[in-house]
């Protein structure tokens, strides 16, 4: 496991306040869509928690915050 994966890891956890955010590390070809479905929540739902994505551009081992309410 790199040391960029643990940390940003470790940051997510530290930011998270409550129970109404999880977070999701991209695999490898998974788009913004196929997530969004996974959490039954929209694409724009993880877009606007996660102001620094490209949506069109998602990287393996990218950490996302996803809202849960």
């Amino acid at each position: 496991m790199n040391q960029k994966y643990l940390i940003s890891i470790y940051c997510i956890r530290m930011l998270r306040k409550d129970d109404k955010m999880d977070y999701h590390i991209v695999r490898m070809d998974e788009t913004l869509d196929e997530i969004a479905e996974t959490y039954n929540i929209t694409k724009e739902d993880i877009v606007d928690e996660n102001t620094e994505i490209d949506p069109e551009f998602l990287f393996t081992g990218q950490v996302l915050i996803i809202p849960l309410e």
